[in-house]
């Protein structure tokens, strides 16, 4: 995982980023909109910073292509900062894994906008093996104290490759 801490500059291009209220599927009802703008805008300037050619596409299917490869950014807010927790426990969650995308990329954003974690990334093959399908109000299923607020795909973030950058 890495952590990058979050400027104001990164804060006020994610607000800047969408002009609609929710996504088709918004478990939050879109009030969790800026925390994947947000999720985005630093993925971009990382990915940016260690050379990769980053196109910004945002359609349906994936939101940027990298080096060649189509990547979506799949982020969302983080209430309790804890990073031993984040390596290992963290769920990644996607409503649609059939996306035309090569690449699935998880970010967290801190609830107070300080801070991301850059999980890292999995393959949308691999993802399709990996994941298991929950639905909203389920129960956990390795146990711990919560609900699945939605239908959807979930993995576990130390399922995820690592950047080796």
């Amino acid at each position: 995982m890495i952590t990058i801490q979050i400027t104001a500059e990164q804060i006020e291009r994610a607000k800047q980023r969408y002009d609609f209220e929710k996504l088709k599927g918004s478990v939050m009802n879109g009030s969790s909109n800026i925390y994947g703008a947000l999720g985005e805008i630093v993925y971009m300037d990382f990915m940016t910073s260690k050379g990769f050619k980053i196109v910004d596409e945002s359609t349906f299917d994936y939101d940027f292509i990298c080096n060649g490869f189509k990547v979506d950014v799949k982020s969302s807010k983080l209430n309790k900062v804890n990073e031993k927790y984040i390596n290992t426990n963290i769920e990644c969650r996607l409503i649609n894994h059939n996306q035309n995308a090569h690449f699935y990329f998880f970010c967290k954003i801190s609830e107070d906008f300080r801070s991301a974690y850059l999980l890292g990334y999995i393959s949308k093959k691999e993802f399709s093996k990996q994941a298991i399908f929950t639905y909203n109000g389920q129960p956990s299923v390795r146990g711990e104290n919560f609900n699945y607020r939605g239908d959807g795909w979930h993995i576990y973030s130390n399922s995820l490759n690592l950047f080796k950058i």
